[in-house]
């Protein structure tokens, strides 16, 4: 269950995104553990139609299912942690940790739905955009007082949107963006290294943060997706 202490450790993080796939600041939570195992799941759905005299059944495709990522956490206060940017007291609720998780399936007033989230992991992730399908916890060990102190989470994903996805409406005319690609960010990832990569010009970075709205290049996040248009 305990990760190591070495600082280039990433820990694993459930974020809040919005429409375009992007963070939405100070939406997010730490994983205290990171997971064991992630279990990704994709499905097609067909029609299977008897045919008489036949051996065989014949199948039509109705199209493909969004891909689900489980994944098992756990949230554990019973020492003090103050390692990859968390701070958890000893004794604390743990519920501080789960009611997040349980906030993601609420329905946003002005959205009209739950919002978007994403599981990520130093810096890279299964899909960009999808939403929480289910959660359960366990909660394990309590103080004295009746306080949890542990809890065993289960929660499944659900995506939406994959890196594909977003190119592919970049890249529709009807789009209400002009970009022709996306870029999503990884850690470490500077705005001019991705200029040299996109367009074999480092100094073409004051475009890219034009058409993003980016006032401060050094303020890149993991996860955000830049949008790319042609070199005017």
């Amino acid at each position: 269950m305990a990760d190591s202490g070495d600082e280039t450790v990433s820990k694993a993080r459930i974020v809040v995104v919005d429409e375009d796939g992007n963070e939405v600041s100070g939406k997010e939570l730490t994983c205290i553990y990171n997971p064991e195992t992630l279990q990704f799941s994709r499905s097609s759905s067909w029609d299977k139609k008897k045919i008489a005299k036949k051996s065989r059944s014949e199948h039509n495709y109705k199209g493909g299912e969004g891909a689900s990522l489980s994944v098992k956490l756990i949230f554990d206060t019973t020492r003090d942690y103050g390692e990859h940017g968390l701070s958890v007291t000893a004794g604390a609720d743990v519920r501080d940790y789960t009611n997040f998780l349980f906030a993601l399936m609420d329905v946003d007033s002005e959205a009209g739905r739950p919002p978007y989230c994403r599981f990520e992991w130093g810096g890279k992730f299964f899909f960009v955009k999808g939403f929480v399908r289910s959660v359960s916890a366990s909660y394990t060990l309590f103080l004295p007082n009746g306080t949890p102190i542990r809890s065993e989470v289960d929660i499944s994903f659900e995506e939406t949107h994959g890196e594909s996805d977003l190119d592919n409406e970049a890249q529709n005319p009807t789009s209400r963006s002009e970009a022709r690609k996306t870029w999503i960010v990884h850690e470490g990832e500077r705005l001019d290294w991705i200029a040299y990569k996109e367009y074999g010009n480092p100094a073409a970075w004051r475009h890219i943060a034009e058409v993003n709205g980016i006032d401060d290049p050094l303020s890149l996040r993991s996860g955000q997706v830049l949008k790319l248009t042609p070199l005017s």
